[in-house]
């Protein structure tokens, strides 16, 4: 069967709610492209199906980046289809311009799961996004980390590298402070020092410990502890130039 955007752009249709687009993309500030309102699973059952056909196709002839859920699903099938991952790394690399919001970030982040077999691989190229003039990109490095990277080795060579950051926006911000609020939860005892010695930024720190209190994963005698931490102001102090590439 000969897939073409006028396929693709009737299955998403027929998928549609209108009444849940306006209410999502009320979520999403800055929103860019119009939203027809398709559920996220419906969009990854269509991009396993889409994976499965003549993918490199779909992704050069049929997706056109009309609306947001056409580069949502772009980038899902980049994350669901069989390649080499030097490949799939090319694709994601052409697909960054795309992603101008947090829900294209982070959906997509979360499906590129095979990035855990190439981490070496990875670590590095990951780390010179976190050093990005670009929002966004700067978001994809730090999700991607979190979402990827989360091991007993590589939490103190990541929170490395968040400490050096220069977030260029308030979603790169949130981004640095989820991960760090994650590292947490999962590995306290490496992860309370740096928030303890100020190590990030006052907007960062504050909104790491919102996050870490939010989580009901959070021991209740830890509470306490990171309240007075999120309550105090962090020491200003000048960040590196660029982001150094530590070794995990």
């Amino acid at each position: 069967m000969n897939i073409t955007a006028h396929h693709i752009r009737a299955r998403l249709e027929a998928m549609a709610a209108p009444e849940l687009a306006t209410f999502a993309a009320s979520l999403i500030p800055g929103l860019q492209l119009p939203m027809l309102g398709v559920r996220i699973p419906a969009l990854r059952r269509l991009a396993r199906e889409l994976a499965k056909a003549d993918w490199r196709t779909v992704l050069t002839t049929a997706l056109p980046p009309d609306t947001f859920e056409q580069v949502m699903l772009r980038g899902l099938i980049i994350g669901y289809a069989r390649m080499d991952w030097e490949e799939r790394w090319l694709l994601v690399r052409q697909f960054l311009p795309l992603i101008t919001n947090w829900s294209l970030c982070d959906t997509v982040c979360a499906t590129l799961t095979d990035t855990r077999r190439h981490r070496e691989l990875a670590w590095p190229r990951l780390l010179q996004d976190l050093g990005s003039e670009e929002e966004f990109t700067q978001r994809f490095g730090t999700v991607m980390l979190m979402s990827h990277f989360m091991t007993p080795e590589h939490i103190t060579p990541m929170l490395t590298a968040f400490a050096a950051m220069q977030p260029r926006g308030y979603y790169a911000e949130m981004g640095v402070a989820w991960a760090v609020s994650v590292c947490f939860v999962k590995h306290p005892d490496l992860t309370l020092p740096w928030l303890s010695e100020h190590r990030f930024g006052d907007q960062v720190h504050r909104l790491a410990c919102r996050k870490i209190l939010e989580s009901l994963r959070t021991p209740q005698h830890m509470r306490p502890v990171i309240r007075a931490l999120g309550a105090q102001r962090t020491a200003s102090t000048p960040h590196p130039p660029k982001i150094t590439t530590p070794k995990p």
